[in-house]
């Protein structure tokens, strides 16, 4: 990649990060390209040379932010695992997510869902995918734990609902904690313990 291309990048990346900070603090609609251009340190008109709007900037977040989450989610279930340990991952995912990319699960969190009702953003889309993603995950793990006879006999559906339900709870929490790494891994274990309750034979 020549000098420039790299320079233009690390410029886009600055943006990029000014915006998420700048919509979670303001939100969506009470955010200003000037606002964003000031948290960057670079000039507002500098902003329009790479985004059209402060519309394009979010949609290119958004497609960004699922990018990063269905990469590193799909490093997490390409591992074999026992139906057990495969819920187990799925909330060690999120919590590993939100340690790795925390402005970007705040937008995700925060910022997303005032505007899932917008066509012009695809927030409600996404969203939409990332919850079948994980849902067809939950309800495999609960399907193969029951067939194999290590859970009791019950709806995979309806489970695997519960399951988002509690997945859902559990990141709020870690994104409200103080302290998010001793929450994650206090919340995962009280969750785990719970899962084996209610699932195990």
């Amino acid at each position: 990649m020549g000098k420039r291309k790299e320079k233009n990048k690390k410029v886009r990346e600055n943006y990029v990060h000014a915006a998420q900070a700048v919509f979670i603090r303001h939100g969506y609609r009470g955010a200003t390209t000037a606002q964003i251009a000031v948290e960057a340190g670079l000039s507002e008109g500098n902003l329009y040379r790479h985004f059209e709007s402060k519309h394009d900037l979010l949609v290119k977040i958004m497609h960004r932010i699922y990018d990063l989450y269905t990469e590193m989610l799909g490093e997490y279930l390409d591992k074999p695992s026992e139906p057990l340990a495969m819920i187990e991952g799925v909330f060690k995912f999120h919590a590993d997510f939100i340690r790795k990319y925390p402005q970007e699960a705040q937008v995700l969190t925060r910022v997303c869902p005032f505007l899932l009702e917008d066509k012009d953003i695809p927030c409600k889309a996404l969203v939409s995918e990332q919850h079948k993603m994980i849902r067809s995950t939950l309800e495999k793990a609960v399907q193969d734990g029951v067939e194999s006879g290590r859970f009791v006999d019950l709806d995979v559906r309806d489970t695997a609902r519960v399951l988002s339900f509690l997945l859902h709870g559990y990141l709020r929490a870690q994104l409200l904690s103080r302290d998010p790494k001793a929450g994650a891994l206090k919340s995962k274990r009280l969750i785990m313990d719970f899962c084996r309750r209610s699932l195990e034979k």
